[in-house]
């Protein structure tokens, strides 16, 4: 397991990566002589953090101020063999052009990002083939597009994905026996292919689908509203700031069905709305509260940061300590970090249990179905 105070990682076949290869007084000797010479800092292990800070996925700042903590959390612990993180964070502005633009531009710098990590799939998708160009692990966070993780051997998605975000959906709608669904998503990469895949699914077990979408920059719904308003259940997919519009101007227009949501509406910017009361979303383990390590995130991150913590934030946190865990006691590269990743491992965070499979891509949340009742996150029995 990988925790605050200790890393421990296992490979695909369940050995520790992390061994003790030599003994403990020759490596405490080599230790002081080495810190005892001039010039001996070693470099720190850059990450390139293209994240939305602003724009439509501007509540992914909760990714960044996670990806801080667990930083520091590694570095005072010594770092990656000795060799302290550097965040160089950087705002996409939610837009894929400017995210090009910045990763070009920190390729450019005679010291390089061992790695890049990004949020939204819109981003994600336009800097997969940057990645692969410069042949440079990619990671996307708060990334669900399906098509992401079909990018080639250096691009990883750490986060749920769209066939996650369905399965739990479906076993929802199944529970309250629904045979006619509205769905309303969002233009773009992520919600279309929730809405297909959705879609496909439900008719595939004899129901009927109305499915609108609607634009990044949208400000109201109504149009959207008036197309799905007569459905006995309706499903939300799309940014925070969408689930919350949706959610409000639904309520306002009276209706009085069920609401399903995506993921997304687990982020306390949607649950502490008291329209969303009794809306059902899928959720993360870190919403558990008999989940010691993730209760333990929880209460550290909103003493440090002084706001509610998300599943976001715990996706930003998790990716850090998982890629320490990853390089200790391995060569710190490029080419090394992607061989790493395509060997597979099994991994313990503040999210549960994750595996990557050897040659896979996909480093999956998992998710479980939970109602949003009075504020709180309640896991469906």
């Amino acid at each position: 397991m990988i925790h605050a105070t200790s890393r421990v990682f296992l490979n695909h076949s369940g050995s520790a990566l992390l061994k003790i290869v030599i003994p403990i007084a020759l490596i405490l000797v080599a230790l002081i002589l080495v810190r005892g010479l001039p010039g001996s800092e070693k470099q720190p292990v850059r990450i390139g953090a293209i994240l939305s800070l602003s724009g439509s996925g501007s509540h992914l700042v909760d990714v960044r101020d996670a990806m801080v903590m667990a930083a520091e959390e590694v570095n005072a612990q010594g770092g990656i063999n000795n060799r302290k993180i550097k965040l160089i964070i950087a705002d996409s502005k939610s837009s894929p052009a400017e995210a090009e633009k910045i990763f070009l531009r920190l390729e450019q710098q005679k010291k390089s990002p061992l790695l890049y990590v990004s949020t939204l799939s819109s981003v994600g998708m336009a800097l997969a083939p940057l990645a692969a160009r410069h042949q440079v692990v990619l990671m996307g966070l708060v990334t669900s597009a399906p098509d992401f993780a079909e990018q080639g051997k250096y691009v990883f998605r750490d986060y749920t994905n769209s066939q996650e975000e369905i399965r739990v959906a479906q076993r929802i709608l199944d529970t309250l026996k629904v045979r006619q669904l509205g769905i309303v998503h969002l233009d773009d990469p992520y919600g279309n292919s929730v809405a297909k895949l959705l879609g496909q699914s439900f008719a595939a077990g004899g129901g009927s689908v109305t499915a609108v979408s609607f634009a990044n920059d949208v400000k109201d719904l109504t149009p959207e509203i008036e197309a799905v308003r007569t459905m006995p259940a309706v499903y939300l997919v799309g940014l925070v700031g969408h689930i919350r519009l949706a959610i409000r101007q639904l309520r306002q227009a009276g209706y009085s069905g069920h609401l399903i949501a995506a993921s997304g509406a687990a982020n306390p910017k949607v649950t502490e709305m008291a329209e969303a009361d009794g809306v059902y979303v899928a959720i993360p383990l870190v919403y558990n509260e008999d989940f010691l390590f993730a209760r333990q995130f929880k209460d550290k991150y909103q003493a440090r940061f002084g706001k509610p913590f998300s599943h976001q934030a715990a996706n930003g946190y998790g990716c850090v300590k998982m890629i320490a865990g990853l390089l200790e006691g391995n060569e710190v590269s490029r080419r090394n970090l992607q061989f790493l990743l395509s060997q597979g491992f099994l991994y313990s965070g503040v999210q549960g249990d994750y595996e990557l499979k050897a040659g896979s891509q996909e480093i999956i949340m998992p998710l479980y179905p939970a109602r949003i009742d009075q504020g709180q996150l309640r896991l469906n029995q």
